[in-house]
C-alpha cells in the first residue's frame, strides 16, 4: 500500500521517492528508506549481508536508535513481524539493489592459462609454417634442379609432385597448428563440470575451473558454508552441571523435564515438523526452531501444544523485553509461568533457582555469581544462551484465574525460579576441519570473514582449523572490519559497492607485510569483504571468494572465482559468481581445487604429447626432403596422425580424473609457464628417441628387414609390395605416438609408474585400444588409397615393439 494523496495499491514499478509505504509481516521492501511510524519491526536482511540474525527497526524518533536498532530499512529485507510506515528515500539504480546492479556490469578478462595457450598457439603455428616453407623450397629445389638436369622442366609428373610437395607443407603447417588445443580445452571443461556437478558443483562460467587450480587464497564466510547453517541444541547447563543432548532423558527428573522442555513447547510461534522426504524442516525463528526440534527428538508432540485450550495468556517476544511468556493451567486448580528468553532478562525476574539433585529452591541472589561465570564462559565459546524459569500459582476458584490472567506483566512474572539455560549454537560441519586441513596442504590459505561477533568468529576457527593457539600470539592473526580498513587507510565503514573500481585500498604495503597473518576476519560488512578482495588481487593473490547476500555480489564479482551457495545464496549472489555450491559447503571448495589442477594438468599433457608428434611430423618430412628428395609419409597419412594428434589426443589426455595428490602440492602461479622444465624433458627425450628410430628405418631398414627399399618408388603407381618399406615406417610412427600417449599422462620425472591409474579414465583405454584397431585396418586394407601395403604378422610385431620402446624410454629417464 502507498500512501501520495491517498491510500492505494501501485506497481512496485511506480514508487517514487517521497511516497509513503505501508509494511506488515511477510512484506519484502522493494526501495530503501526510513521507518517513520509503527512498532518495532523484526526485518530479514541475510539477502543483503548474508547473516542470519533477524534485525530490529525502530521509528526514527523513537529515542533509542542503537547499533542493532536502526529505522534504516534496505530494499530486499523481508519483514518478518511488526507492522510499519517508512519514507521512501531511494529507488531504481539509487537503491542498494541498484548500486549492486551497477557492480555486476562490465566484462570479464581472459584467464592467465587462456593467455597463455593464445601465446603458445600462435608460436607453435609460425614454427610450424617456418619449419613447412623451408621444406617446400628445399623438395621443389630438388624438383627444379632435376628437371633443369634432365631437360623435362614442363613434364606432367613434375607438376604433379609440386602439387604433392604443397599438399605436403600443407599438412605439416595443419599438423603444428595446436587447432586441436581449442578442443582439449572444451572437452576438459565440459568433462569437469559434468562430473563437478555430480559433487554438489555448478559452473557458471567454463574458465573459472581453470581458475580453481591457481587459487591460494580462499576467503570463506561462517554460516552455512563452515557451519552447518542450521542453529542446534548443543548443551543444558541444570543443576551446576553441563549436559549433552545424549544424557538428557537419562540425566533429568521427570518433573525437571517437562518444566524445562513443555517451557520450550510453550513458548514459542515457530513449527517444526517432519517433511515427506523425512527431513526435519524449520519454520520462523532459528533458535527456537533448534529447541523445538531437540524437543522433538525427545520424544514430545509439538502439535499438541501449539494453540493448546490449557494456554491462558501468552506474552509475545520483542526486542525490548527480549522474553517470552505463557500461561498454562497444568491442572485444575494448578497454573504454571513458563517464561523463556536472553538470561539477563529473565533473571532479573527470578527470586529462586531449583536444584533438582538437592530437592531444594536456593536464594537465586546466593547463586548468581555461579550462573553468570556459566553465562560468561559459554557466550565466550560463542555460543548462545537461553534461560528458562516458571512459577507454580494454586488457585482456588474462577476469579483467581481470571486476575492472573488479567494481572500487569510485572506482577504475573514476579518471583519466577529458575531453571537452567539452553546452550545453542550454529556447529561446524563434520567435513569442515578435514576440508580446512587439505587447503594447508594444498598451499592455499584460509581466511573467516564473517558479520558475527570476534568471540564467535574465533569459537568456530578453532573447531574448523582455521586458527590454532599459535596464532593467538600474533595480535593481527584475527581482525575485525574497522581494523582492517584502519590497515588499508580506508576511513568509512561503508564502501560504494556500486562504484567498484575506486574501491582501493591506499595502505597497500601496510597490509601485504601482514596478510599471510590474517586469519579471521570479525564484524565485517560487505564492503569490507569487497575491499579485502580487491586489494589481495592487487598484491599478487589468486583469490576465490564465498558469499550468499545481494551485498556479497561485488566481491564474488572482482575475485578471481565467486562462489554463491545453491541453498542460502539469492539470486543476484548467483547471478554475479562463476560457481554455485550446490550443497553449501566448504568441503566442495576444495573438491573444485582439485577439478581445476586437474584441468591444468591434462591441457598440459595434451601439450606434451602434441609437441613430441609435431617434431616427429616434421623431422620425418624433413630429413625426406634434404635426402631422398621426398616425404616419406604422404599428405594423406599425415591428416591420419593430425586426427590421432587432435581430436582423439584431446579426448583421450583431457578426460583424466584427478586425484588426491592434487592437494599435495603448491597452487599454480600466474607467471609459471605453461610448459616446465621437466615437460621439456620428457618432450626432448621422446623425441630424441622416435628421430633415432624413424631415421634407422628410413635408411637402414630395408637391410635388416630383408625388404626393399621405397626410396624413389615410382609415386604414381599406389598399391604394391615397393611400398612395405614406407608401410613400415609409418606404422612405427603411429605405434610410437601411442605409446607416447601413455608417456604424456605423466607430467614429473618423479612419476616413474606411467601406468598409475592406468585403468580409471575408461575413454584413454578406449580410444587407445580403437586408434590401434583403426591403424590396423589402415595398414591392411587402405593401401589403394594411402599408398600402403599390408604387414606381416611378424612384422606388426616389429613395430609393436618400438611402442614399448617408447614408454621404456620416457621411464628410463625418470630413474635417471
Amino acid at each position: 500500500m502507498c500512501i501520495r494523496d491517498s491510500i492505494k495499491m501501485i506497481s512496485n514499478f511506480d514508487i517514487v521517492a517521497g511516497d509513503i509505504l505501508e509494511l506488515k509481516d511477510g512484506d519484502i521492501i522493494p526501495v530503501d528508506g526510513i521507518l517513520i511510524r509503527g512498532q518495532t519491526l523484526q526485518v530479514d536482511e541475510s539477502s543483503l549481508t548474508g547473516e542470519s540474525d533477524v534485525q530490529f527497526k525502530i521509528p526514527y524518533h523513537s529515542g533509542n536508535l542503537k547499533q542493532n536498532h536502526t529505522p534504516f530499512l534496505l530494499s530486499s529485507a523481508k519483514i518478518i513481524e511488526g507492522h510499519g510506515e517508512m519514507l521512501v528515500c531511494s529507488v531504481g539504480k539509487e537503491s542498494k539493489l541498484g548500486q549492486l546492479a551497477d557492480a555486476l556490469e562490465g566484462e570479464s578478462s581472459q584467464t592467465a592459462l587462456q593467455d597463455k595457450l593464445e601465446d603458445l598457439s600462435i608460436k607453435s603455428a609460425l614454427y610450424g609454417f617456418y619449419a613447412s616453407i623451408l621444406i617446400f623450397l628445399v623438395m621443389t629445389l630438388h624438383l627444379f634442379l632435376d628437371a633443369y638436369k634432365d631437360d623435362t622442366f614442363w613434364k606432367l609428373e613434375n607438376f604433379n609432385q609440386l602439387i604433392q610437395n604443397t599438399l605436403t607443407a600443407l599438412t605439416l603447417i595443419a599438423i603444428a597448428v595446436q587447432e586441436g588445443l581449442p578442443v582439449a580445452v572444451s572437452i576438459s571443461f565440459a568433462y569437469s563440470v559434468q562430473k563437478m556437478k555430480q559433487e554438489n558443483y555448478l559452473v557458471r562460467k567454463m574458465a573459472s575451473c581453470e581458475a580453481m587450480g591457481g587459487v591460494n587464497l580462499i576467503c570463506t564466510d561462517k554460516t552455512g558454508t563452515l557451519t552447518t547453517g542450521r542453529m542446534t541444541l548443543h548443551k543444558i547447563f541444570v543443576d551446576d552441571a553441563l549436559i549433552t543432548t545424549a544424557q538428557i532423558k537419562d540425566t533429568l527428573k521427570p518433573d525437571q523435564f517437562s518444566k524445562l522442555f513443555h517451557g520450550i513447547c510453550y513458548n514459542t510461534s515457530s513449527t517444526v515438523y517432519t517433511a515427506e522426504n523425512g527431513q526435519i524442516e524449520h519454520i520462523g525463528n532459528k533458535t527456537d526452531c533448534a529447541l523445538l526440534e531437540a524437543a522433538m527428538k525427545c520424544g514430545l508432540k509439538l502439535e499438541s501444544f501449539k494453540d493448546s485450550p490449557k494456554i491462558k495468556r501468552q506474552i509475545g517476544f520483542n526486542s525490548i523485553r527480549k522474553y517470552m511468556a505463557t500461561v498454562v493451567e497444568i491442572e485444575p486448580k494448578l497454573v504454571r509461568v513458563f517464561l523463556k528468553g536472553a538470561p539477563d532478562a529473565i533473571l532479573n525476574h527470578c527470586s529462586q533457582i531449583e536444584k533438582s539433585k538437592h530437592n531444594a529452591k536456593l536464594s537465586l541472589q546466593d547463586e548468581m555469581k555461579g550462573v553468570n561465570n556459566m553465562i560468561e564462559q559459554l557466550s565466550a565459546e560463542s555460543y548462545r544462551c537461553i534461560g528458562f524459569c516458571y512459577k507454580d500459582v494454586q488457585i482456588s476458584k474462577e476469579a483467581d484465574l481470571e486476575h492472573l490472567v488479567s494481572a500487569n506483566e510485572d506482577e504475573l512474572l514476579k518471583d519466577m525460579i529458575f531453571i537452567g539455560l539452553a546452550v545453542i549454537y550454529d556447529p561446524p560441519r563434520a567435513e569442515a576441519k578435514s576440508s580446512i586441513e587439505k587447503c594447508n596442504q594444498a598451499g592455499i590459505d584460509v581466511i573467516m570473514v564473517t558479520g558475527d561477533s570476534k568471540q564467535t568468529a574465533i569459537g568456530i576457527g578453532r573447531e574448523c582449523g582455521i586458527i590454532s593457539d599459535q596464532d593467538f600470539q600474533n595480535s593481527k592473526s584475527v581482525l575485525e572490519g574497522y581494523e582492517l580498513r584502519s590497515i588499508l587507510g580506508q576511513t568509512t565503514s561503508e564502501a560504494n559497492l556500486g562504484a567498484s573500481e575506486d574501491t582501493q585500498a591506499s595502505n597497500i604495503k601496510n597490509f601485504e607485510a601482514i596478510v599471510d597473518q590474517i586469519k579471521i576476519i570479525a564484524r565485517a560488512s560487505p564492503s569490507d569483504k569487497f575491499l579485502l578482495v580487491k586489494t589481495l588481487k592487487q598484491i599478487g593473490k589468486v583469490v576465490a571468494v564465498t558469499g550468499d547476500g545481494n551485498n556479497d555480489a561485488p566481491a564474488l564479482k572482482s575475485a578471481d572465482v565467486g562462489i554463491s551457495m545453491g541453498i542460502q545464496g539469492t539470486e543476484i549472489a548467483k547471478e554475479a559468481a562463476d560457481i554455485v555450491l550446490l550443497d553449501d559447503n566448504f568441503s566442495s571448495i576444495v573438491t573444485a581445487v582439485k577439478w581445476g589442477r586437474n584441468i591444468f594438468d591434462n591441457i598440459r599433457k595434451f601439450i606434451q604429447f602434441q609437441i613430441t608428434i609435431t617434431i616427429g611430423a616434421i623431422y620425418i618430412a624433413f630429413i625426406g626432403c634434404c635426402f631422398i628428395k621426398e616425404s616419406p609419409i604422404n599428405p594423406i597419412q599425415l591428416m591420419w596422425v593430425n586426427l590421432i594428434q587432435d581430436t582423439l589426443a584431446s579426448l583421450a589426455l583431457a578426460t583424466d580424473p584427478p586425484s588426491e595428490s592434487l592437494l599435495k602440492r603448491q597452487p599454480y602461479q600466474k607467471s609459471e609457464s605453461i610448459i616446465t622444465k621437466e615437460m621439456w624433458i620428457n618432450i626432448i627425450i621422446q623425441s630424441i628417441y622416435q628421430c633415432l628410430v624413424l631415421g634407422i628405418l628410413l635408411f637402414l631398414g630395408p637391410n635388416f628387414l630383408n625388404i626393399n627399399s621405397s626410396i624413389g618408388s615410382d609415386q604414381s603407381i599406389r598399391e604394391g609390395p615397393q611400398w612395405t618399406h614406407y608401410t613400415i615406417l609409418f606404422n612405427c610412427y603411429v605405434l610410437m605416438q601411442i605409446g607416447n600417449q601413455i608417456n604424456a599422462r605423466k607430467l614429473k620425472i618423479d612419476e616413474l609408474n606411467v601406468f598409475q591409474n592406468f585403468f580409471n579414465n575408461a575413454w584413454f583405454l578406449s580410444i587407445m585400444v580403437g586408434e590401434l584397431i583403426i591403424q590396423f585396418l589402415i595398414v591392411q586394407y587402405g593401401g589403394k588409397y594411402l599408398r600402403l601395403y599390408p604387414l606381416t604378422f611378424q612384422q606388426h610385431l616389429f613395430c609393436l615393439n618400438f611402442t614399448i620402446g617408447s614408454i621404456l624410454s620416457v621411464s628410463y629417464t625418470h630413474l635417471t
